[in-house]
């Protein structure tokens, strides 16, 4: 008997392949269909969540403007400019000129920082009289700097919150 004859059944399916075997594509298009449902669940979550789908309008910016009204913009106390000696290893003297403000929470502690600025100039001057001018070289160095000095000032001015310290000046000869 000839197999390949027209409307006479053969073991192979419609597409070539052994009737106990699966479709090639079959898995591959699976995933790709379970894949495609998982970015649109989260998709949908994601926009759910930040607010983009559903919920009050109403209540949300009411929300947002009583946190707007709590928040209060940060206070800039500006430091003494500070100049020191700096450890070079030679004879010749390098200097460093330095000039800060420090970010504080709320305007009314400026008034109890006044009687601590003697502990704050002494923790900053015992540090930066240790550096090096290598210590002061590109943008990692005054990011080491700003650290070192939020730490210490922090210390010193402690329970006074410090949020940051700015650099307004810096200056090495």
């Amino acid at each position: 008997m000839d197999q390949g004859k027209q409307g006479e059944p053969s073991p192979a399916g419609n597409d070539g392949t052994s009737a106990g075997t699966p479709a090639r594509g079959g898995r591959g298009k699976l995933i790709a269909i379970l894949a495609a449902a998982v970015l649109i669940a989260g998709g949908g979550a994601g926009a759910h969540f930040s607010g983009l789908l559903g919920g009050d309008d109403g209540e949300a910016a009411g929300e947002a403007a009583g946190v707007a009204k709590s928040v209060q913009p940060p206070a800039f106390y500006p430091l003494p400019e500070m100049i020191v000696t700096i450890n070079t290893g030679e004879r010749k003297s390098t200097f460093l000129k330095l000039k800060l403000s420090i970010e504080i929470g709320d305007a009314a502690d400026a008034s109890r920082i006044d009687p601590l600025l003697p502990r704050v100039t002494d923790a900053c001057q015992v540090f930066l009289r240790d550096l090096r001018p290598d210590d002061l070289q590109g943008s990692a160095g005054t990011a080491r700097l700003r650290t070192e000095l939020l730490r210490r000032i922090s210390l010193a001015l402690a329970p006074i919150p410090v949020n940051d310290v700015l650099i307004a000046e810096i200056l090495t000869n």
